[in-house]
């Protein structure tokens, strides 16, 4: 069945403060076929041989944020950053790891969420990881958004860079601040997020390396290309989840010993994820606590969610959960739950119904100053906002998430 996107997506917009710009109404109204539009203008970005973002995670247009959205998620990725900044120091064996750095990323996930407020909205966190996500992705997509959408040229997916900076520039200085640099990743072209890697590559020129393909001796870390050539690497952007790959005691060792820096170093992934929600003040209903201590929070199980602290992409989350099942989890202090909220529809399909949102502030850190390098939206039909869940049905996939044209921002 073929769908017209601008008569069958529509934006809710019945709140008296909606949490989307009426400018994304209009994009939607041009938006038919968007996600084979932006699938089309990525390739023509990117050399035949990389790895595109696949058309059924991509969303069929930008949304533009209102000004109460913006102001709300910014408030809150400040409250959290400042709150987390006493523990930004990566902790670990001090011989396998001599020397660790700060934490230098952090992704948050919010969820849009009912709310009993004068807004009749809110936003819930519902996910915390000090680990790089897809920002080149994002950053990509705002470009293509400018191009196919001339609504959108002078929006941007990202907060304003300091004076003298471009994103690029910017971004560059976190990514790959030396020559050496490389992106380092276990089956690297097997992932499902390898579109970001070639974007990355797309940005900062880097090079792409599996890890199999790294060494070390006496004078430091290298890497061996297809020709053989012996390749010296002075920093690492990390994409690799340690405890995934199937020689993580060999990787843990050859990296730990190493004289590089980083990007996202390894253990900032277990430093900093799930298990630290607790930490933070949550408001009431998006409180959260360890599955061990599940009945401090005061409400039944049946109003809680059940996630893995080190789950990632959607896996390991569960949102009908009983007494018994948390009472026998076999280690309970690796799980989390949090309480459960009602998802706000931002958009209603005809066809599939309710659309949901999620949003992604990718918060990059150096001597302590947040800079939201990216603000991702991923919709969804149903109860769980995961790229497993995603069928490309109009209307669902990953988006940029726009300023308001009111911003006074033109900074590329």
């Amino acid at each position: 069945m073929t769908v017209t996107l601008a008569k069958n997506l529509t934006s809710l917009t019945s709140l008296t403060t909606s949490p989307l710009h009426p400018l994304t109404q209009d994009i939607l109204a041009q938006a038919e076929n968007g996600q084979e539009m932006q699938h089309q203008e990525w390739l023509k970005r990117l050399p035949h041989g990389t790895q595109p973002l696949p058309k059924r995670l991509v969303g069929n247009a930008p949304l533009v944020a209102s000004a109460s959205l913006l102001r709300l998620l910014d408030e809150r990725v400040s409250n959290f950053c400042r709150q987390l900044k006493p523990r930004l120091q990566i902790t670990g064996d001090a011989h396998l790891w001599p020397k660790l750095p700060l934490v230098d990323t952090l992704s948050f996930d919010f969820s849009i969420v009912k709310e009993e407020s004068d807004r009749g909205w809110g936003i819930s966190c519902v996910e915390l990881q000090a680990f790089t996500s897809v920002v080149a992705t994002g950053k990509m997509l705002n470009e293509i958004a400018a191009d196919l959408w001339p609504l959108t040229k002078d929006l941007h997916a990202y907060a304003k860079p300091t004076a003298s900076h471009s994103w690029q520039s910017q971004a560059k200085n976190h990514f790959a601040p030396v020559k050496q640099s490389i992106l380092l990743e276990a089956d690297l072209n097997k992932q499902t997020t390898a579109f970001d890697f070639y974007a990355l590559q797309h940005y900062f020129s880097l090079d792409l390396v599996d890890t199999s393909k790294v060494f070390s001796d006496t004078s430091g870390l290298f890497y061996t290309k297809e020709t053989g050539a012996k390749h010296h690497i002075e920093h690492i952007v990390n994409r690799v989840i340690l405890h995934t790959t199937k020689q993580s005691e060999h990787l843990t060792r050859l990296l730990g010993q190493s004289a590089v820096s980083w990007h996202s170093h390894p253990l900032g992934f277990y430093h900093i994820n799930k298990a630290t929600m607790p930490e933070l003040a949550l408001p009431k209903g998006q409180r959260a606590t360890s599955a061990a201590q599940w009945r401090k929070l005061g409400v039944p199980a049946s109003q809680l969610v059940l996630k893995a602290n080190e789950s990632f992409g959607g896996s390991d989350v569960f949102l009908h959960v009983t007494e018994q099942q948390l009472d026998t989890l076999l280690s309970p202090d690796k799980w989390l739950v949090q309480e459960r909220f009602s998802p706000l529809p931002l958009l209603e399909s005809d066809v599939h119904g309710p659309i949901f949102g999620e949003i992604r502030c990718i918060v990059l850190l150096s001597d302590f100053a947040p800079w939201t390098a990216m603000r991702l939206g991923r919709l969804y039909y149903g109860q769980k906002a995961s790229a497993t869940e995603l069928k490309q049905r109009e209307g669902e996939g990953v988006c940029v998430l726009l300023t308001p044209p009111a911003e006074p921002f033109c900074a590329h």
